[in-house]
């Protein structure tokens, strides 16, 4: 390096220490020491310059300060001798010092002598260090004359003529050949004109790099083997994923058929416990197979418009569903600053929600569990920070570190208490950093937790408020609620729906607004048992407010069928089980004061199966070698009006063809003899033109990559297994039919 002192440096130091006016006895010992170091100086030079020149430093010199190192300090004698010898000859090794340095080949000559150079010229060797001589096993004297390509095996002397030729910067890594037959692992390195020597000389730096090969080796045999082991596990999980979601779509499609029968009470229950176990164990599966894509790097964001509201509505929306026992209010507030439309992957930031609240409600026993939403500008993206709250059981303060990590749960014993494989929280930090953002937690141990997350993104600056429907503009609500935060969010959903609320947290306060602040278009009463009696309300307004038509809406607890029969009785006009879901209590409001009180009979209260084939008339064939997902395939689509034909592999559906024409074609993947990816191909290649039917993949194989293959293929749709009966619609519906236009 420029900045090291190499012995060049240290002998013109010396030399130009030493002078005329240095002989005082009293500076003896330095100027004895200074020599010394400066002819060991010379004396290694001379070493070095051995190898393309004959020797320039007298020996004498070498002798004398080897004598001089010998007297040693006591011997003031020799000193004075020894300082005239050196300015003598002092002015002459500063020229020639000085003379070498300028031509810089003393600093090439000391670090050819560390690293082993070769100097040649046009490929012959001319000189060479003591490190090459090491290298391949001969004497210096022998290397002169040879030839740089006879230190070369065979098989890379193509590689090291190129080299030269080329005259090119970069290393050459080839095969030496030893005196004794033996190869070494070499690099040369150009290291350009040899300084000083005759034209056309060249260094030509040799180093050793057995060890570093190998290491070399060893490390791309390591990824080769990580990379073999990441492909095992992502074909096992694929397979896995297939094995389990083919008996899960007969579950989960059974049980939806079998909720859609007039059932008792305790058979909707025993259904409705087979369903969302299934449910839970779908969760599990795909935790496991997003954890997998994240950490292959196969997972992508995608980037398009949505509405954050309805996001964050279908996330409570669907728990409000599952969350049965009634102790629990769901909620959540979206600050004004907040864009009304993001741009960005609305499944993934729907996903990381999903996953804290389905924590916070897990490990939260009553009370509530609340989203709050904020955003601040960040350069051209918005910084929108999420907050998930519970007044749950809390996080230890040791463990929260470590609660983002795979695997991980706050407590050993949570496992067995709550469930849950300790990915979620892992896969939802991941999500937040590919989203540009982080995750993080606020808790004390029996006082709930705050998980809060940010994530930065573009968003639509000239997005208006969603359109609200005008039968709700300027209708007056009267909210009943004694927990502030619950009436507070009723509250914010009236305002949103373009409603005039006025609000009580007590039947006296209630009696009050009723009496001074109506008529009311509609009144939302909840019922707090122990807290608040909502049917002595009702029972109250029915007798203060003789002959009022007020349409009064209920909020129950769950799981109290009396209550719901005493609601009736009483001609409520709706009750609806909490947690609140706002959807449902919207479409609720919104019928009561439409005066449509009808109600859908028990049997008929799964809207999703309309008799599609009336509207949209198809004819099917449906392909899958698993006579149980055959069957609930079949009855799903005869609840829709259809009347398929089914097969059990691709040479049947080839068969099936021929005979006849189908407009659409449900095609499993996995399938034996002919699978249906090679299927659609022969179909594409045999039936060009309007004879070619819809193919639609309906697999277990649930990866992005089995997506992209069945689309590869020829296929028009995918749906992923367990089938859901309004993806199925949704597919469906693409088709085009006879007419030539979709539905």
């Amino acid at each position: 390096m420029e900045s090291a002192e190499t012995p060049a440096d240290v002998e013109t130091a010396a030399l130009a220490r030493a002078g005329p006016e240095a002989d005082a006895p009293s500076s003896a010992a330095s100027s004895l020491k200074t020599m010394i170091g400066a002819v060991a100086a010379i004396e290694l030079v001379g070493v070095g310059l051995g190898l393309a020149a004959p020797a320039v430093v007298p020996g004498w010199i070498v002798h004398v300060a080897a004598l001089a190192a010998v007297v040693g300090l006591g011997y003031g004698v020799a000193l004075p001798a020894l300082r005239r010898r050196e300015q003598e000859r002092g002015g002459e090794l500063r020229q020639i010092a000085a003379a070498r340095i300028e031509a810089g080949e003393l600093r090439q000559l000391v670090s050819a002598s560390l690293e082993g150079v070769i100097l040649h010229k046009d490929g012959k060797v001319v000189g060479v260090s003591e490190q090459v001589s090491s290298t391949f096993l001969y004497r210096a004297e022998e290397l002169r004359g040879m030839h740089l390509l006879d230190l070369v095996a065979m098989d890379s002397r193509e590689d090291v003529i190129g080299w030269l030729h080329t005259g090119a910067d970069e290393p050459c890594e080839a095969e030496g050949q030893r005196r004794d037959g033996t190869r070494v692992a070499v690099a040369f390195v150009d290291r350009g004109p040899a300084a000083g020597g005759e034209a056309g000389v060249r260094a030509v730096a040799v180093q050793d790099i057995t060890d570093s090969q190998k290491i070399r080796d060893e490390l791309i045999a390591a990824k080769n083997s990580a990379e073999a082991a990441s492909r095992a596990k992502s074909s096992f999980l694929a397979n896995m994923s297939h094995e389990v979601r083919t008996p899960m779509n007969a579950v989960i499609g059974m049980t939806q058929l079998l909720l859609d029968t007039p059932l008792n009470p305790e058979q909707e229950d025993i259904v409705g416990t087979i369903q969302s176990s299934s449910e839970a164990l779908l969760v599990i599966i795909n935790d496991i197979l997003d954890f997998s894509k994240i950490e292959s790097g196969k997972l992508k964001l995608e980037s398009k418009p949505f509405a954050l509201r309805g996001c964050i509505e279908e996330v409570l929306d669907m728990f409000a569903l599952r969350e049965t026992s009634g102790k629990i209010d769901l909620l959540y507030k979206i600050a004004e600053n907040v864009p009304k439309q993001l741009v960005g992957d609305k499944s993934r930031l729907r996903q990381i929600l999903v996953n804290l609240v389905g924590n916070a409600i897990k490990f939260t026993e009553s009370g509530e569990v609340a989203v709050t939403v904020e955003s601040s500008r960040d350069g051209p993206n918005h910084s929108v920070h999420f907050r998930v709250r519970d007044t749950g059981i809390g996080i230890p303060r040791e463990r929260v570190n470590s609660l983002f990590e795979s695997f991980v749960q706050g407590d050993s014993s949570i496992t067995r208490k709550y469930g849950g494989t300790g990915l979620g929280l892992t896969i939802s930090r991941r999500l937040t950093e590919m989203m540009g953002g982080k995750i993080w937690v606020e808790s004390e141990e029996g006082r709930g937790s705050i998980f809060n997350f940010v994530i930065s993104t573009p968003a639509l600056e000239d997005d208006q408020d969603e359109p609200v429907e005008t039968a709700l503009r300027r209708k007056r609500i009267l909210v009943v609620e004694p927990k502030d935060n619950v009436r507070t969010y009723l509250e914010e959903l009236a305002h949103r729906w373009g409603m005039r609320v006025s609000s009580a947290s007590t039947s006296a306060r209630a009696r009050i607004a009723l009496s001074r602040e109506g008529p009311f278009d509609v009144a939302v009463l909840s019922d707090r048992p122990g807290r608040f009696d909502a049917l002595k309300l009702v029972d109250m307004v029915r007798e203060q407010f003789t002959g009022t038509t007020l349409p009064i809406i209920l909020l129950l607890p769950p799981g109290e069928p009396k209550l719901f029969q005493q609601a009736a009785e009483r001609g409520v006009s709706a009750s609806l089980a909490r947690p609140i879901k706002a959807s449902q209590l919207y479409n609720t409001v919104l019928e009561v004061c439409s005066d449509k009180h009808k109600r859908a009979s028990k049997a008929m209260r799964n809207t999703e199966f309309v008799q599609l084939a009336d509207e949209h008339p198809l004819t099917i064939l449906l392909a899958d070698d698993n006579a149980v997902n055959q069957k609930v395939a079949l009855v799903t689509l005869r609840r829709l009006g259809y009347h398929a034909d089914a097969v059990a592999s691709g040479h049947e559906v080839i068969r099936a063809l021929t005979k006849h024409h189908y407009d659409v074609v449900l095609m499993d993947v996995q399938m034996p003899g002919m699978d249906g990816l090679e299927a659609t191909r022969r179909i594409r290649a045999d039936h060009p033109g309007g004879r070619n039917p819809w193919i639609i993949a309906l697999t277990a194989n649930a990866m992005a990559t089995d997506r992209a293959a069945c689309l590869e293929a020829g296929m028009d749709d995918y749906i992923s297994k367990p089938m859901r009966v309004g993806t199925l619609i949704t597919s469906l519906r693409k088709v085009p039919t006879k007419s030539g236009a979709a539905g």
